[in-house]
């Protein structure tokens, strides 16, 4: 009985240092999973910034313009501009 005793004893110590290390991995794992997410989060806000840039770039570009149209039509008139008069000095030129 004695000797039963002993081998259960280091069975059981056995399986406790494979589940400290089962618990080790799984851990590791769980930081590997967040890390990936976290990357792949960061490179889907990289994406999403690049696609928005070349988006709204042309837009950006084309509203800078008409601002400019509306504000050199404003200082030739001295009063506010209306969307025709800056569409129509659009198609001019």
């Amino acid at each position: 009985m004695t000797k039963t005793i002993k081998k259960l004893e280091k069975d059981r110590a056995v399986l406790q240092k494979k589940c400290e290390k089962t618990d080790i991995t799984l851990i590791e794992m769980a930081e590997e999973v967040r890390d990936m997410t976290r990357a792949q989060s960061t490179e889907a806000l990289v994406l999403t910034a690049r696609l928005c840039g070349m988006l709204l770039g042309p837009i950006e570009n084309q509203l800078q313009a008409r601002y400019r149209i509306a504000q050199e039509a404003e200082c030739a008139s001295g009063s506010p501009v209306s969307r025709t008069t800056i569409r129509a000095k659009e198609a001019v030129g």
